[in-house]
């Protein structure tokens, strides 16, 4: 971001050193092939900068694409690790309500099974 500003400050101060020589040299006595040669000149550095300039945007752009892509990733990759986190506290729960679940139903049999010797004796 700082390099496109210096290069926009570059080609600002290109474009008022262009205006500048216009300004001198149609006030000036300067010879019109010299004139003709420095405005060309300053016309080229004009071109040129305004040629780095839309690199430098085109490279800006596609860092910024690159480092959006970057931290989608990461996000998707903290996603992920969260839903594994929670699949593995899902499963640990579950481990606990089965072997719950077991130990009920053991004891739910024994007691039937004291509940049946205590029938027979009583008969």
């Amino acid at each position: 971001q700082s390099l496109l500003g210096e290069i926009q400050i570059v080609q600002d101060e290109i474009n008022k050193l262009q205006e500048e020589f216009t300004e001198d040299l149609a006030t000036s006595s300067v010879d019109s092939s010299d004139r003709l040669a420095m405005q060309s000149s300053l016309t080229v550095l004009a071109e040129r900068m305004a040629t780095i300039h839309m690199k430098a945007s085109g490279k800006q752009q596609l860092l910024e694409e690159h480092m959006s892509n970057h931290l989608e990733g990461q996000r998707q990759e903290h996603a992920i690790h969260q839903y594994h986190v929670q699949a593995d506290e899902l499963e640990r729960w579950l481990i606990r309500m089965r072997n719950a679940v077991i130990c009920s139903l053991e004891l739910q049999s024994q007691e039937k099974a004291d509940m049946e010797d205590q029938l027979d004796e009583c008969q």
